[in-house]
């Protein structure tokens, strides 16, 4: 019976030095935790609003080194929220002692957001094709164009 006692003090006294953290991610990509810790966020699990991210429970001391990693067409564009200012992008460095993160216990920190934005040199797509032009009708008017000039040339 002490151990089952034992055991129940270790776990409350855990949870009495631990808060919230919410990591959030803007566009497409993913947050890694590049020390192990066990922190981090993919765009996955924030999709879904799994807790890795939406709580991101920190105890104890919380030292982390986040690395912002954009997905395939997506940069990364910088951080929001908590961030040393020390940190060196795409990287955000998260340091805090136990007696730190002890006097915040229960609480929830501002959310850390990684921002991407979307690159390359096409326009939306409106019409539904994967040519990344404006319209279906202004791919219609040049063939036509072309076909013309074609004849003429020929003439």
């Amino acid at each position: 019976m002490r151990p089952l006692r034992y055991l129940s003090i270790v776990l409350a006294s855990l949870l009495l030095q631990a808060c919230d953290h919410p990591l959030q991610i803007q566009g497409e990509g993913d947050i890694i935790d590049i020390m192990g810790s066990g922190h981090g966020c993919t765009l996955e699990q924030f999709q879904a609003q799994n807790k890795a991210c939406a709580k991101n429970t920190v105890i104890y001391a919380y030292d982390v080194n986040y690395e912002a990693v954009p997905r395939a067409g997506w940069e990364f564009v910088g951080w929001e929220g908590p961030c040393a200012t020390n940190s060196v992008p795409p990287y955000c460095r998260l340091q805090a002692a136990a007696n730190v993160v002890k006097q915040v216990y229960y609480s929830t920190m501002p959310a850390t957001t990684a921002v991407f934005t979307a690159v390359g040199p096409w326009y939306p797509d409106t019409d539904g094709d994967t040519y990344g032009d404006a319209s279906a009708e202004s791919v219609e008017v040049v063939e036509k164009h072309l076909k013309r000039s074609v004849f003429l040339v020929k003439c």
